[in-house]
């Protein structure tokens, strides 16, 4: 708690809340963490099913901007899908492919497929994907238009029973931590590599 001039306490943060995603026809069962993600304050991406009595087997994808625009919903053959945290452009996994599309265009600028199990990716900046594998770290460079992830640093063998949550970089790109939890016995642990490049 933060002391006002006038010696009151007043909370750290005030939270205000926009919408819900329920008001926009998006099952409660369907806000859970591998399906809302939220790569920053702009954007808001949901993987979820249509409600109606016969259309519970089409998976579509919510993206909205809750400061600006009006959510935007499309059908989709995908497991997850992220928002660029600062650009209008969306990336979509499906198994082991990647699609990358600019949704003012609607065009595809990326594709891949991988040959490894796909454990954990996020984007890094607005230029960057990171893909976690069983055994390594890789970023696929999408403004030097590289084909595929390139390999950055074998994943700490620690991490193996890791639930990975969180990736993070310094802006030049050369300090990285991943982040995992860990169940123990009684408790969950919090686990993160640091690593320099």
């Amino acid at each position: 708690m933060m002391l006002r001039r006038d010696n009151t306490l007043r909370p750290p943060l005030r939270i205000t809340e926009l919408l819900q995603l329920t008001h926009l026809g998006i099952p409660l069962e369907h806000i859970t963490w591998p399906r809302v993600t939220m790569t920053s304050d702009q954007w808001i991406c949901i993987r979820h099913c249509l409600i109606g009595s016969n259309l519970e087997n089409i998976t579509v994808i919510t993206v909205l901007n809750p400061h600006h625009t009006l959510p935007q919903t499309w059908k989709a053959v995908a497991d997850c899908a992220q928002m660029n945290p600062s650009k209008p452009i969306i990336a979509v996994k499906a198994g082991s492919t990647f699609q990358i599309y600019d949704l003012g265009s609607r065009k595809c600028l990326h594709r891949c497929s991988l040959t490894y199990c796909i454990h954990f990716w996020t984007w890094v900046n607005s230029t960057t994907i990171v893909v976690v594998s069983d055994t390594s770290v890789y970023h696929w460079y999408l403004d030097d238009h590289s084909p595929v992830p390139v390999k950055i640093f074998c994943r700490d063998a620690r991490m193996k029973n890791a639930q990975l949550v969180r990736y993070v970089s310094d802006p030049k790109m050369k300090w990285f931590a991943l982040s995992g939890l860990i169940a123990e016995v009684n408790f969950l642990n919090w686990f993160v590599v640091p690593i320099s490049y």
